[in-house]
């Protein structure tokens, strides 16, 4: 058995906040197929202010309560099983690294975060939430809870990295790039309130490619580290003309995004669609520029936010 560990545990505190920022995937290129049949992907991915939020209490209680805009459509799939799932991985490393087991604690999610939107919702909340659990734990202990949470699904490693870098493989590898700091650009995420399938985007990728993307993802990190980020949306979304085939709104909402961006002029440096779909974002030099964008969507019914990406 291991000994015990001298480290605080995070979830002795009385109340903490924790956000679960929305994950964007600037570029997508699929490179292969694992013999088990997952794709491996080359993705520039990073995250945005806006997001869901947790708030972990020490209670008897240890449920999720939810709360939010997004929160009846959550409930109607099931809750946030993922949560559930973090908790019992975060307890499991915790006791094989000798840290003293966790606190009973209960969780309000404020879902802000679309369902099913490619911003990976989900696998941010489990990902903030091992965050948190493991904040002070040695850097051996936070990597092995990096490496198990592939197990929660594929985006919860890249979630759990919570920055700007490269994901390779089925989201467990990572190339990390310079911190954007000041120089992170201003963005509009925007949803055309659709449930996109991420496997049927997959499988209509399959049927319409007889062939995958070859990349080096050390030339998108470089980019990345540049921010050049008129090369990086040039790099595309390799699943994009399979989403627009089974969404046709989703091929809309990128027509009504280049209307919008057409209006505000040099302000705006480009769009695309985040992941599998169906949400889409765009890139703007300034804040102003991003809430006009923001607003003539929002004029036009789209849901839209305007945020900062790092």
């Amino acid at each position: 058995m291991a000994p015990k560990n001298s480290g605080q545990n995070p979830a002795k505190q009385d109340f903490a906040q924790q956000v679960a920022s929305a994950k964007i995937n600037l570029t997508l290129s699929v490179t292969g197929r694992t013999k088990e049949g997952y794709h491996q992907l080359v993705s520039a991915v990073g995250f945005s202010e806006f997001g869901d939020t947790l708030t972990i209490t020490n209670a008897p209680d240890d449920g999720v309560r939810l709360i939010g805009p997004f929160a009846p459509m959550l409930q109607d799939v099931g809750g946030d099983t993922l949560l559930a799932k973090a908790k019992a991985l975060a307890q499991q490393a915790a006791s094989r690294f000798g840290y003293e087991a966790l606190l009973s604690h209960h969780i309000t999610l404020e879902k802000q975060i679309p369902l099913g939107g490619g911003l990976g919702g989900g696998s941010a909340d489990a990902a903030a939430y091992l965050r948190f659990i493991s904040q002070n734990w040695s850097q051996e202990a936070r990597l092995y809870l990096r490496a198990q949470s592939v197990s929660l699904g594929a985006d919860v490693p890249a979630c759990f990295e919570n920055r700007a870098h490269i994901m390779t493989g089925i989201g467990e590898g990572a190339i990390t790039g310079k911190a954007l700091g000041a120089k992170a650009p201003y963005m509009v995420i925007a949803n055309p309130q659709i449930h996109a399938d991420t496997g049927a985007v997959f499988g209509q990728f399959a049927a319409m490619n007889k062939g995958f993307t070859v990349i080096n993802p050390n030339d998108i990190a470089a980019a990345l580290s540049a921010h050049d980020w008129p090369a990086i949306l040039a790099i595309g979304n390799d699943l994009t003309p399979a989403a627009c085939q089974l969404y046709p709104v989703i091929a809309s909402l990128l027509d009504e995004m280049a209307e919008a961006g057409a209006m505000i002029g040099t302000d705006f440096i480009g769009h695309a669609m985040s992941g599998s779909g169906a949400s889409c974002f765009a890139f703007l030099h300034d804040e102003a520029a991003a809430l006009a964008y923001q607003k003539r969507l929002s004029d036009k019914g789209i849901w839209a936010v305007a945020t900062r990406f790092f």
